[in-house]
């Protein structure tokens, strides 16, 4: 039994050092972890937190952003051609975008996108698909 409180104590205190740790390195904590729940409806939300909160990525917050990425890519990929008017404007926005697939996203998310980047590929990205075919099973298979 006291094993098990303090097993417990101890993962409130690491789930709390890691919010603590994220306001840390995050001044508009509150904002950016309001926000994150809205990452999952566009594109458009994605690419305002990148430009408003950028910095707010460690631990919760780049978990939060990842899932979000890839979750959108999985099940709004029909949706993906609204990303080249904002790589275009934004390059910097596509690395952002590379960057959250990786290999602490859901693994069904992962082998989904790695498939349809193959197979349904937006005219004109195909260099974004090749990039996020190769991230995607690098992720799945944790060489990424």
């Amino acid at each position: 039994m006291k094993n098990a409180i303090r097993i417990a104590a101890i993962m409130l205190f690491s789930l709390f050092a890691s919010h603590q740790a994220s306001a840390d390195a995050c001044p508009a904590y509150s904002k950016a972890d309001l926000l994150l729940d809205n990452l999952y409806d566009s594109w458009d939300n994605i690419y305002y937190y990148y430009k408003n909160y950028g910095e707010c990525m460690d631990g919760y917050f780049g978990e939060g952003v990842t899932d979000a990425v890839v979750k959108r890519l999985a099940t709004h990929w029909d949706e993906t051609s609204k990303l080249i008017p904002i790589f275009k404007n934004t390059p910097e926005f596509e690395s952002f975008v590379l960057y959250n697939i990786n290999s602490s996203a859901d693994e069904d998310d992962l082998l989904k996108i790695n498939e349809i980047s193959k197979n349904s590929c937006p005219e004109n990205m195909s260099g974004f698909c090749k990039k996020v075919e190769k991230l995607a099973i690098d992720s799945y298979n944790g060489t990424n």
